[in-house]
């Protein structure tokens, strides 16, 4: 069984999936070509296919060629090629849509700290491909290494000068997303 590649692509583009067997399908009888998807719905039989939105071709090297001709959310997933008599896979891959990241959970957005505790600000990032995060304060960038690990913004011994918006802001090659965090520093009790 072949280890699934995972291809990335864009909405609203064709995308072609060949297998890599360069010969080897020129020997076969194109009908024991099956293309599939997920564990069970069937594409094709040879060039044969059962969905429009898909086409199967033989490309110069005899190979059977799958083109997804809409992606949509619907169609993610696990494509495999497979020799229908042998029952051997030639090829998996798995597709993916590239968008924007999105921020899935983070804590509380309107904090009350009291002055001389720590305070941490996080969010969590699901993203298909490479992302990076960048924390703001009065929409300025901060640039402070120290109490800043990705995801986490830590805020130690707070004064009342560090009531502020604080940004976690998230970007991919696809776009971007934030969250604002309200962050209110109220005084120490001096009778405690």
């Amino acid at each position: 069984m072949s280890h699934p590649k995972s291809e990335v692509v864009l909405t609203d583009r064709q995308v072609y999936v060949s297998p890599q067997v360069r010969g080897c399908l020129n020997r076969q009888v194109d009908d024991d070509i099956v293309w599939y998807y997920g564990d069970r719905n069937y594409i094709s039989f040879g060039t044969r296919v059962i969905n429009n939105n898909y086409l199967v071709n033989k490309n110069g090297y005899g190979e059977l060629v799958l083109i997804i001709k809409q992606i949509s959310m619907g169609i993610l997933g696990k494509y495999s090629c497979v020799n229908n008599k042998t029952k051997r896979k030639i090829k998996t891959v798995e597709l993916k849509i590239i968008e924007k990241p999105s921020i899935v959970n983070h804590s509380n957005t309107t904090l009350m700290i009291t002055e001389g505790s720590s305070v941490e600000l996080w969010c969590e990032v699901e993203s298909v491909i490479e992302y990076k995060i960048d924390w703001f304060l009065h929409n300025d960038r901060l640039d402070l290494p120290v109490g800043i690990n990705g995801s986490r913004l830590t805020i130690v011994n707070i004064t009342r000068h560090c009531s502020a918006i604080y940004r976690c802001f998230v970007t991919n090659a696809k776009g971007n997303n934030s969250v604002d965090f309200d962050v209110t520093v109220i005084r120490k009790n001096p009778f405690i």
